[in-house]
């Protein structure tokens, strides 16, 4: 079986090192963009099986990146769970209704809670 790859869109360097980390540990392959217009670029360019997206991102919102992700049909398929400080839940529903697969608050979410979301929404 080919292993999973996982694009991280985050600014927070210690955040993604350590989502990297982890998720290399349980097997999966990361790729990483500190900004949403290098982290949609890789997205569209190689086509991660599962994207983890900060909204608070320099140079292209993880707003926009994700509404691009949703329109373009290279893309519009791979799950994209939302990692994000914002603590809006109407926000959150907003993002669901919208297609995301999963909105997570970092604040209240443990890499445990990240990688059983990430592995059933590869099932």
């Amino acid at each position: 079986m080919d292993k999973k790859t996982v694009l991280i869109i985050e600014d927070d360097k210690f955040l993604s090192d350590t989502l990297k980390e982890k998720l290399n540990q349980e097997g999966y392959v990361t790729k990483h963009a500190i900004d949403g217009k290098s982290g949609y670029e890789i997205a569209v360019n190689s086509s991660p099986d599962i994207i983890m997206l900060d909204l608070f991102l320099p140079v292209v919102s993880g707003v926009t990146v994700f509404e691009r992700l949703k329109k373009s049909f290279k893309t519009a398929r791979i799950p994209i769970i939302i990692l994000t400080n914002t603590t809006d839940d109407i926000t959150a529903n907003e993002f669901k209704l919208a297609g995301a697969d999963a909105f997570l608050f970092k604040s209240n979410t443990s890499l445990k809670d990240i990688v059983k979301i990430i592995k059933k929404n590869l099932e």
